[in-house]
């Protein structure tokens, strides 16, 4: 495993979690995308390494869309999937821009059973 390209997969996966939410907080969908590409690289180098868990760090980050998205992957862990569900619905309940309605609508298609690691 190089460490220092997995090192840079979570500031990758961190950062662009980041970006993801200022961009949907300014209505700019494409670069919102363009955010969510890496995240998703990032995720998939993290997986094909199976250290999911690794994303825990991010749970208590003060950024809600971070939470957000380590949440929502942190549902396929066994360690964090009841901590990721609590997040989850504390911010659907508590933050009152779109990120709450992200975070409610990750939980509802979990419950579901709609949601993968794919993406």
């Amino acid at each position: 495993m190089n460490s220092n390209k997995l090192d840079r997969m979570i500031r990758l996966f961190c950062e662009n979690a980041d970006i993801y939410g200022n961009y949907i907080l300014e209505g700019s969908s494409t670069k919102a995308n363009k955010a969510y590409q890496k995240i998703v690289v990032a995720k998939d180098y993290i997986i094909s390494l199976n250290k999911l868990d690794i994303l825990a760090q991010f749970l208590d980050s003060s950024s809600i869309s971070i939470k957000i998205w380590a949440s929502r992957y942190l549902l396929f862990s066994t360690a964090f999937s009841k901590q990721s569900q609590y997040i989850l619905q504390s911010i659907s309940e508590n933050e009152k821009s779109l990120l709450g309605t992200i975070a409610e609508q990750t939980l509802k298609e979990w419950e579901k059973g709609y949601l993968t690691l794919e993406y």
